[in-house]
């Protein structure tokens, strides 16, 4: 009886320690986070969007038709000069160059038997009891088989020539970019197998508007960022000026040649571009979308502080790209939200997911 009324008291008291527990962790919000910090951006709007491209590069293919037998490379694969590629079914090509050895061959047993005719023929010419017929009847003989030789090893060559064309070589060092055929494709002479290309060093495409290309000398001195790399900065220098302007944009083409020698540059990564005279100041930057907005107008940002949400108010300066700069409310270090934001409110208690920093120079 004792039992029953002291589990009477206990129960509930259990009941509600659990119901609590549970409710806690529900409030807690999960969230993704960035840890902020200065970057550069020019501050006379001399900043200039493009794409990385290949230094330089190659679409190889075979010399020949066929089917392609192997491939040996892939897209991403390093490759050295004079590695092989692929091959094409070389059985038609080895079959003509063993029927051209052999007619070679022949021909050559022909040329012996007429050179030793002429020797034996010579002596009776030149002792005067040869007929003159016979005498250039075995001199043609002579010559026609000379010239078959010379036929039957040109076939030979050309026919060694079309069982190495069955071989894609690699005729630089390089990276295979792109691949565009597979095993068991017929392929003919000309088509394009892979693409080869050097990214030691790699080019900034950029397109500067036609105020600004006066600006822009060969030679000149631009830093680039890279932010699929983290907001990478390296520095470069201008290889090519275009002289014509695109008809829709009025732009003009400018490539940057920048060094890559870790590889970690790759074709196709966004960039933006500041030429060396641009003013430059340090702020920090943030997506436009994480800017919002309350019933006052008033702009502000989510942060954390204490595994807790705080409202911080911002003042906006330029825009930067995708990025705006932030002139007033942040300091590098602080941890902003960047995901799950409108699902907080001040003093919300959060859970840090995935956490990235923002670039620092």
């Amino acid at each position: 009886m004792r039992k029953t009324i002291l589990w009477a008291f206990v129960l509930p008291l259990l009941l509600i320690s659990c119901g609590k527990k549970g409710q806690s962790s529900a409030n807690i919000i999960k969230v993704k986070t960035q840890v902020v910090g200065e970057s550069s951006f020019s501050t006379d709007g001399s900043s200039y969007s493009g794409t990385i491209e290949e230094s330089s590069g190659s679409s190889l293919s075979f010399a020949t038709s066929g089917t392609v037998k192997a491939l040996y490379v892939s897209e991403g694969h390093s490759v050295r000069a004079g590695q092989v590629i692929g091959i094409v079914d070389a059985t038609n090509t080895s079959n003509a160059l063993t029927m051209a050895e052999a007619t070679a061959s022949q021909a050559q047993e022909t040329l012996r038997q007429a050179e030793d005719a002429y020797r034996r023929m010579k002596l009776l010419h030149d002792n005067g009891s040869l007929q003159e017929i016979k005498w250039v009847e075995t001199t043609t003989q002579l010559a026609l088989a000379r010239q078959a030789v010379r036929q039957t090893r040109a076939s030979v060559q050309i026919a060694r020539k079309g069982v190495t064309d069955t071989r894609l070589v690699a005729p630089f060092s390089g990276y295979i970019s792109k691949k565009q055929v597979e095993i068991g494709q017929n392929v003919m002479p000309g088509q394009p197998v892979v693409n080869l290309v050097k990214i030691g060093d790699v080019k900034a495409d950029i397109s500067v508007p036609e105020d600004d290309i006066a600006k822009i000398t060969v030679g000149q001195r631009v830093r680039v960022r890279i932010s699929a790399l983290g907001n990478y900065y390296v520095m470069g220098k201008v290889v090519e000026k275009g002289v014509q302007a695109d008809p829709i944009s009025r732009s003009y083409e400018v490539k940057v040649l920048l060094p890559n020698t870790a590889r970690r540059i790759l074709p196709g990564m966004i960039c933006e571009a500041w030429p060396e005279n641009a003013a430059m100041t340090n702020a920090i930057q943030l997506p436009a979308n994480l800017i919002q907005i309350d019933s006052d107008n008033k702009l502000f940002v989510w942060t954390v502080v204490g595994n807790k949400a705080h409202r911080v108010d911002v003042t906006l300066g330029e825009n930067v790209g995708e990025n705006v700069a932030i002139l007033d409310g942040l300091s590098p270090e602080q941890v902003v939200i960047t995901e799950g934001q409108q699902k907080v409110s001040e003093g919300t208690q959060v859970e840090l997911g995935v956490r990235s920093y923002c670039a620092r120079n």
